[in-house]
């Protein structure tokens, strides 16, 4: 396993056609707080209208986010929605915690082997210190691969990510990422090939 690597270089490394994946339990809406006075858009696109201003400081909830990493969040700011830069605000958490999110998962077949790329991510506000196990299965459901790293004597620093790289002789179109505050499930996708 491969642990810790730049953001940048992850997804350079890393692009997926549709993976599906869903973190157990119901999903909690993010936190984040301005960095300094910010501009809202009415689309996610700096180039869309501007429709207000956040002030330094401010709590925002969010209520969607782009699907790209480091895109846009969706705010409501005095009776005004709009999308504001992620890369302008900071993650913001009433109880700092950690929170391993799953960026994204896919696989390529080389050579006859199936060879399964996981970017993990701590999205919370403090360090994630504690196992992960991760779990591939194969089309009749029964385990193909498992294997846990545990994080408990270097913790995952926030807003670092690191990858998983397995190599399996069958395909397994599930996984299952469990870690100590949740699981994370759902099925693998093919990775686009670069021209």
């Amino acid at each position: 396993m491969k642990r810790m690597i730049p953001v940048a270089c992850l997804f350079l490394l890393l692009t997926v056609a549709a993976p599906s994946f869903a973190q157990a339990g119901a999903p909690k809406a993010k936190k984040f707080r301005t960095s300094y006075e910010i501009q809202v858009y009415a689309e996610a696109d700096f180039h869309s209208k501007k429709v207000a201003k956040i002030p330094s400081g401010v709590v925002l909830e969010a209520l969607a986010e782009t699907a790209r990493y480091g895109g846009y969040v969706q705010v409501t700011y005095k009776n005004k929605t709009g999308w504001v830069l992620k890369s302008e605000m900071e993650r913001y958490m009433d109880v700092p915690a950690p929170e391993i999110v799953l960026l994204s998962n896919g696989y390529k077949i080389i050579g006859g082997t199936y060879r399964y790329f996981f970017a993990l991510r701590n999205d919370g506000t403090l360090a994630y210190a504690g196992p992960i196990k991760l779990r591939l299965f194969d089309g009749e459901n029964k385990v193909v691969f498992e294997k846990k790293v545990d994080f408990t004597s270097d913790p995952m620093k926030p807003d670092t990510a690191g990858t998983f790289f397995i190599d399996t002789a069958v395909e397994a179109p599930r996984f299952e990422l469990e870690h100590k505050d949740g699981k994370i499930e759902g099925g693998t996708g093919k990775l686009i090939e670069r021209l």
